[in-house]
């Protein structure tokens, strides 16, 4: 791993973005503040760059990621901004359990079980998150990042996986979904004991963060500055996709709710087709908006469109769905999906290829033909 240099003055370069983001956080802003608030139904949102993901080696590479993220996606015509994301792989908190982490040159990292028996975690005691290497490297990484650029760029709370999915990082992961049948006890307090170390680290990442956290941060587009609003935290919990909703309502989803009662709001992703559990979050106060794919080209096993809409439509949730980058292609799903009554980010990439204007004009359109 790369260390950190001694104190670093700003650079031109950086102070360049840092005008260039105030300029489009002035212009943008109200927009946002008007969804979030109720005003206006729909943003879409245009992203460019997802090379911290790969280049994670270290705390100056990944910082350089993401200023190349960061600026590539606030030349694009957007109604959402960008942030700064410490991304150091997913699991943070499993090698808190002493799983080992493998790191990979240009690609993201990897874990590996560090049990392989339910027997092994029946008496587990809670270890100490100061133990964690990767979650210093993290806080560290916070601080670095803001020492850069004066604390004068958003930033987010790196990636937060659910606790079930820490769990299938930490113990072999056919072994915990039978335990969800044959132990219950056993695993919800596997379950409790994973979920009060997110919100204890992601309660010292957002002190570090500080005036510049922005919330939900991650992968919704439409997060806010703290600063102007901004609640909630964004939890990637995977394992709804593949669980019963039975298992999601039992074990999963309370403790979502519980992590998302300490920050104000959670907003959950789940890669896969999750629509059999997606109506049960209308029974959870505190879960706020859902991020999905509905395109097969963003997912192999999309979420259908009339589940997301049917289930969610007429409620308070807001729905993140990401499309193809040949927008027109995913028009029939959009025409599935956003109805009035439906509040609704449309997100897709820009690929570096074609008018990415036109593209965003023709998303707009659509949505205004759709919202009236």
């Amino acid at each position: 791993m790369n260390t950190v240099p001694a104190a670093l003055t700003m650079n031109k370069k950086i102070q360049n973005l840092i005008d260039r983001y105030e300029a489009a956080r002035d212009r943008r802003l109200p927009r946002l503040l008007d969804f979030w608030q109720g005003r206006i139904p729909y943003l879409v949102s245009i992203e460019a760059g997802f090379t911290r993901y790969a280049s994670c080696g270290g705390i100056e590479e990944n910082f350089q990621a993401n200023l190349y993220d960061f600026e590539k996606t606030l030349a694009c015509p957007s109604d959402t901004l960008p942030n700064l994301e410490p991304w150091f792989g997913t699991g943070v908190l499993a090698e808190v359990f002493g799983c080992t982490y493998f790191w990979r040159q240009g690609d993201a990292p990897a874990v590996h079980y560090a049990y392989h028996t339910l027997d092994e975690i029946r008496d587990i005691p809670k270890p100490d998150l100061s133990s964690g290497k990767v979650a210093a490297l993290i806080l560290e990484a916070i601080a670095y990042f803001k020492e850069r650029t004066g604390g004068q760029l958003p930033m987010c709370l790196t990636d937060t996986q659910s606790a079930a999915d820490n769990a299938t990082l930490i113990l072999d992961a056919s072994e915990f979904f039978i335990a969800c049948y044959t132990a219950p006890d056993i695993v919800r307090r596997f379950l409790r004991m994973i979920n009060d170390l997110i919100i204890e680290f992601s309660q010292k990442q957002a002190e570090a963060i500080g005036d510049c956290l922005v919330l939900p941060g991650r992968i919704i587009a439409a997060s806010l500055p703290a600063a102007h609003g901004g609640t909630g935290i964004t939890i990637a919990d995977d394992n709804l996709a593949v669980a019963s909703p039975q298992i999601n309502a039992d074990f999963f989803l309370p403790l979502d709710d519980q992590i998302g009662q300490a920050f104000g709001g959670a907003a959950i992703h789940s890669c896969g087709n999750w629509g059999h559990t997606i109506p049960l979050l209308r029974q959870w106060k505190n879960l706020t908006m859902v991020e999905c794919k509905i395109s097969s080209p963003m997912d192999p096993n999309p979420t259908p469109p009339e589940q997301i809409r049917d289930a969610l439509r007429g409620t308070d949730i807001a729905v993140q769905v990401t499309l193809n980058n040949e927008v027109e292609r995913d028009f029939d799903l959009l025409d599935r999906l956003a109805a009035p009554g439906l509040r609704l980010i449309v997100r897709f990439l820009n690929d570096g290829t074609g008018d990415i204007q036109s593209r965003y004009d023709l998303v707009n359109r659509r949505l205004q033909k759709i919202y009236g």
